[in-house]
């Protein structure tokens, strides 16, 4: 850190303090100021994908979800094989409504951690939503196999159940 005149320390361009001002910020469910620190900590380095990551979570908890897809397609250049935020992106995409572009991203999180329970529960909602009644099977048996002790295993058993009576009546 380097001194100014008055012996004062300088953080304008100290990328450390802006993030653990953000994180801070964020834990306070102050998420206006964390954006502003986060924005800033990105500003001053780009490459950081975790930061990207924070922001496209907090733009996304304020609806603000065209800024989440920017950020967390920022994040996905600078660690491409991160399934969480290809988790993430999903799940903002399908709030806009874009359930391609979400079967997408949670297929991809499939490919690099076959073990995710929650995105097959996705995959058999947007699957189901398309029609694609065979793959949202797929997807739903694969999460109950995944998460057997999951708080919502009932329902999934019963949407199971729903889709392997639609599948055989037709």
């Amino acid at each position: 850190m380097v001194q100014d005149q008055s012996g004062l320390f300088d953080i304008r361009n100290n990328v450390d303090l802006y993030k653990l001002r953000g994180t801070q910020c964020e834990a306070q469910g102050l998420d206006d100021q964390a954006i502003e620190a986060y924005k800033e900590s990105a500003r001053l380095n780009p490459h950081d994908a975790e930061t990207r990551k924070r922001l496209g979570r907090l733009y996304a908890k304020k609806g603000l979800l065209y800024y989440a897809i920017f950020e967390y397609n920022r994040a996905l250049r600078l660690t491409p094989n991160d399934a969480d935020v290809y988790y993430a992106l999903g799940m903002a995409y399908i709030e806009r409504g874009m359930v391609d572009e979400a079967i997408q991203e949670w297929e991809e999180v499939v490919r690099i951690c076959p073990d995710h329970p929650a995105v097959y529960h996705e995959l058999g909602h947007a699957y189901a939503y398309q029609g694609r009644y065979r793959e949202a099977l797929d997807a739903y048996r694969a999460s109950l196999r995944f998460a057997p002790d999951a708080p919502n295993v009932e329902r999934l058993r019963s949407r199971i159940h729903d889709l392997e009576e639609r599948i055989n009546k037709r």
